[in-house]
């Protein structure tokens, strides 16, 4: 079993929360996990991203060029990674931006937290049960 994920957006979304909880869950399975978070000097509003590897194998390297998941919290990492999912990966994004092209399979998750929730702060984690 292998799993890997970006997840992108801006500082003060929950991005790196949602990394380190599935991270954390998948220690709880007896997985092997690596968590590289990656951010901007801003407190809030800067660039925020983490990518999470998730294996049954030992991770050789916390590197990934295409992942087989990409959920962008923003029109940014939208436009900058839609390019880079897996061939048959999986694209889930925050709201309903206008989106040229043909996307693998993209949700939106500010609406399925507000519907599901009632908040739409919980967004960045609403993908963890996907």
């Amino acid at each position: 079993m292998y799993f890997d994920v970006f997840i992108s957006g801006f500082g003060g979304q929950g991005i790196l929360l949602a990394g380190q909880l599935l991270a954390e869950a998948a220690m709880e399975k007896g997985l092997n996990v690596t968590f590289f978070p990656s951010y901007g000097v801003e407190m809030r509003g800067g660039t925020a991203r983490c990518t999470v590897v998730i294996s049954d194998e030992e991770i050789g390297s916390p590197i990934v060029d295409s992942p087989l998941c990409v959920i962008a919290m923003n029109q940014p990492s939208l436009l900058r990674f839609q390019k880079v999912v897996a061939e048959g990966g999986l694209l889930l994004v925050n709201s309903s931006p206008n989106v040229p092209g043909t996307l693998p399979f993209a949700l939106w998750a500010r609406r399925s937290s507000r519907e599901r929730l009632d908040r739409w702060k919980a967004a960045s984690t609403a993908w963890l049960r996907v």
